[in-house]
């Protein structure tokens, strides 16, 4: 139950050809063997060389002599066996999920649908071209929800790119709470909780300073083959230490109706990927309640005295 040495294996595969040789030469195939294996599975459901590096392997197996060949295939140091055999598992799945996923997830519509919901008050945008439009799936939906009273234009390509592109009103309430992305989130949860995409990535409007677009590449690859099915994934990679807080008790209980039994330490600064089913798992009321603690309806304010 260790992750998988898949950073120590793209090492191994992207060593200058050279290098690769003197492994080879000196007797350490197996390690070159199971690097290329390791990466190929893990290429499966989002790149198409997935087969490239299988092949890679496979061809430095081919050439061992007839008498090491059996020593890797017996050997338990380098389990070359079960290495193929996942390798053969998770091509069978992707393919039986690109088979069945777009009408399993995509409902009524019969296909996958994909929205990104961008929280904003006035940072700079250009990363929406420059970034995220290059890695994201032609006919994507781009939602804007707009703090600050601002109308951000963008370009031709843009437009064109993306199947819509709406910029929403979102201003925190007067004299209210500042709700930063909560309010867009909830907002949106609230107002399209029947008209969902099947998947919705949530954004800030500065999402590099918490995510890896390279991440995010790879689970927007495995949308567009049809190989993602994850209800709920966080985007981010910094975490929150553990803690329980009188102000994440009160809020608790005031959505769940019940106190905080340990402490939480969730991913940092809120962006996430999550399932139209996931979603409504909960009823709607469950987010009409968590909006009403950001959008200036409640009198208190539960982390600090006094009128919100």
């Amino acid at each position: 139950n260790k992750r998988p040495p898949l950073t120590e294996a793209y090492f191994v595969t992207k060593l200058p050809r050279p290098y690769q040789e003197q492994f080879l030469e000196s007797g350490c195939q197996a390690p070159v063997i199971m690097a290329y294996l390791l990466v190929a599975e893990a290429k499966l459901p989002m790149d198409d060389d997935a087969e490239r590096y299988a092949s890679t392997a496979m061809s430095v197996v081919e050439s061992l002599p007839d008498i090491v060949r059996p020593v890797l295939e017996d050997s338990r140091s380098w389990p070359f066996r079960e290495a193929v055999a996942r390798y053969e598992r998770t091509a069978q799945a992707a393919i039986e999920a690109q088979q069945t996923f777009p009408a399993l997830l995509g409902g009524a519509r019969g296909a996958v649908s994909l929205e990104f919901v961008v929280v904003h008050c006035r940072e700079p945008l250009d990363w929406v071209a420059q970034d995220l439009l290059p890695i994201s799936p032609v006919g994507s939906i781009l939602s804007l929800y707009e703090k600050c009273g601002e109308q951000p234009q963008f370009s031709q390509e843009v437009h064109a790119h993306f199947a819509a592109v709406s910029v929403v009103p979102c201003r925190d309430p007067e004299g209210g709470p500042r709700g930063d992305e909560c309010l867009g989130y909830l907002a949106h949860l609230v107002g399209r909780y029947n008209d969902l995409a099947t998947f919705t990535v949530f954004m800030q409007a500065d999402p590099d300073q918490h995510l890896h677009f390279s991440y995010l590449h790879n689970v927007l690859k495995m949308i567009s083959r049809s190989t993602y099915a994850v209800p709920f994934l966080s985007l981010n990679g910094g975490r929150h230490v553990r803690t329980l807080t009188p102000c994440l008790d009160a809020v608790h209980q005031a959505i769940f109706g019940e106190p905080m039994r340990e402490p939480v330490g969730p991913y940092c600064c809120a962006q996430f990927i999550v399932q139209d089913t996931a979603i409504r798992a909960r009823p709607l009321e469950f987010y009409r309640k968590m909006l009403r603690l950001v959008d200036g309806s409640m009198p208190n304010d539960l982390c600090a005295p006094g009128r919100v």
